[in-house]
C-alpha cells in the first residue's frame, strides 16, 4: 500500500461532521498560537486547548479507529 492509497482510506471515513471539527480544530489551534502574542491573551489558554482537543478527537477515531459501517 503506497501512500495515496493509506491517505485515502482514511479520507473515505470521515463525514462532513468530521471535515468541520478538523476545520474548528485548525482554527482553535490557530488562536493557540495567537495566544503567544500578548496583545491576543484574552480568552484562556485551558479553554482553547480544551477545545482544540475536544474538536479533533472524533475525526481522529473515526480516521484511526476500527470501521463500524
Amino acid at each position: 500500500m503506497d501512500a495515496m492509497e493509506w491517505a485515502q482510506e482514511k479520507v473515505d471515513r470521515l463525514d462532513p461532521a468530521d471535515l468541520a471539527l478538523i476545520k474548528w480544530s485548525c482554527l482553535t489551534g490557530g488562536v493557540l498560537l495567537a495566544q503567544l502574542v500578548p496583545a491576543v491573551r484574552r480568552a484562556p489558554t485551558w479553554l482553547v486547548v480544551a477545545l482544540t482537543g475536544g474538536f479533533a478527537i472524533k475525526p481522529l477515531l473515526d480516521a484511526y479507529g476500527e470501521d463500524d459501517r
